[in-house]
């Protein structure tokens, strides 16, 4: 057995020492980037100062999660929120967090107090111009106040804020409704406008071909009063041949249980006279049976608060099926942004086109396998209307799509994503590809986007 000399054994000491020193070095190092706060641990610490003069740390933990601290050490945004990433803008302090497989965002002011809690909204943005936060959930939507209150519920397709009429939507007819909506400190007395409607005339079509299915098109010739720019809805009722509520597959149902079939529309004057105001149920959605029944059709007019404008007598009309028919899953929805024939009334104007012929009547088009005059010029109409129903879908594919690259720059403009001069000029081309192809179809209806001529840093 081989032993180490005394000699051999003393020149081991100087490494053995050399060694000790090196590991407490190491921890000195390792305290130096680790330091305690009421916070917790931190391993990065990056000072950060702001156009408006505003300074704070950007502070990251062992796990890089992220928070922030104000000059004096004072917690601003904790660690515990697991934040991936903290930014200031307008005069707030943004954490972005994970929730549900997506980004979420809270909101803090300058001293720390948390206005918008995490996992509430996918997307924050303040408005400086009119002070306050849009926020959106799962592509909809609305609007906090400055203390983080929810006063638009993120259900729209796109918001907006008017001092003098309060907030307003765009609805998906390309028109704006107004929501009588307004920010603290900018409330308007509001004299309710003297709404009413006058259904002229009330028709039905049956058996029509509607998506492969035969159908019942149900017409109406109305004015209405003081609803511009106000949802307005077109409801079908039905009874059965007893006089009662027959419960078919509708879009809308009653605090009774009572099913019906809502259609919305947006009046485009103060007083507008519609000549075919109309909607669809699938023959199917009457869940009729089989052999042949007895039902009446009942349309009411209504306003964006539940109240009854107008109603017309029932229309009665016959549905024969020759075996039990299966209702469908979901009713026909005819899509808002198809042109219902609106006209301006003239306020000094006594007589509307379509006044002197007040009877409901029934039109039958498969059955009788004529083909009248009425029946063609419904068919041009409806072949119009699904030309622009498609040109106006594709337009609002190509929208989706400008929209995204216009997000690319601008989070590319706030730091949120990397700079990369080629790719700004590759989202700039395509965003001028699409509104010129948009432009030459003639269904561009939007403003272009500044960004497309940003010329980066």
């Amino acid at each position: 057995m081989n032993r180490l000399t005394l000699p051999e054994r003393k020149g081991c000491f100087p490494c053995i020492l050399l060694l000790l020193v090196f590991l407490l070095m190491q921890t000195t190092v390792s305290a130096q980037n680790t330091t305690e706060t009421e916070n917790g641990p931190y391993k990065e610490k990056t000072l950060k100062t702001e156009s408006d003069g505003f300074q704070w740390y950007l502070v990251t933990d062992e796990y890089r999660c992220k928070g922030a601290l104000d000059v004096n050490g004072k917690v601003l945004i904790p660690f515990s929120g697991w934040y991936k990433d903290v930014h200031y803008a307008d005069g707030f302090l943004y954490a972005r967090g994970e929730w549900a497989s997506s980004a979420t965002y809270a909101c803090y002011d300058k001293d720390g107090r948390m206005l918008i809690s995490k996992g509430k909204y996918n997307r924050i943005h303040f408005i400086n111009s009119e002070k306050y936060f849009w926020v959106e959930r799962n592509g909809k939507e609305g609007a906090c106040d400055m203390t983080g209150k929810e006063i638009v519920a993120p259900q729209y397709s796109g918001i907006g804020y008017d001092k003098a009429k309060g907030f307003f939507y765009l609805h998906q007819s390309n028109n704006w409704v107004y929501l009588n909506i307004f920010l603290p400190g900018d409330e308007k007395t509001i004299t309710a406008p003297k709404r009413s409607a006058e259904i002229n005339k009330v028709w039905l079509e049956q058996d029509t071909e509607i998506n492969g299915h035969k159908s019942l098109k149900v017409y109406c010739d109305l004015t209405i009063e003081g609803m511009n720019n106000q949802l307005a809805n077109m409801e079908v009722w039905i009874k059965n041949s007893k006089g009662k509520w027959h419960k078919f597959f509708g879009n809308a149902t009653s605090p009774e249980g009572v099913s019906y079939k809502r259609q919305e529309f947006v009046p485009p004057y103060e007083s507008t006279y519609y000549s075919e105001l109309w909607t669809v149920i699938y023959n199917e959605d009457l869940k009729p049976g089989s052999g042949t029944r007895q039902y009446q059709a009942i349309v009411r007019i209504t306003d964006n608060d539940g109240h009854v404008l107008a109603e017309n007598p029932p229309v009665a009309f016959t549905e024969k099926t020759k075996s039990e028919t299966r209702y469908r899953t979901t009713p026909y929805i005819p899509s808002q942004n198809i042109t219902y024939n609106a006209k301006r009334v003239s306020p000094n104007s006594t007589q509307r086109n379509g006044k002197s012929t007040v009877n409901n009547t029934v039109q039958t088009s498969s059955r009788s396998g004529k083909q009248t005059n009425t029946n063609e010029n419904l068919a041009k109409h409806a072949h119009e209307r699904t030309k622009k129903n498609l040109d106006y879908q594709h337009s609002l594919t190509y929208k989706r799509t400008y929209d995204d690259y216009e997000d690319k720059l601008i989070d590319m403009s706030k730091g949120r994503r990397q700079y990369d001069d080629r790719k700004r000029r590759d989202y700039q081309d395509s965003m001028r590809r699409i509104r010129q192809r948009c432009e030459a179809q003639g269904v561009w209806i939007w403003n272009t986007s500044k960004w497309e001529n940003w010329n980066g840093k």
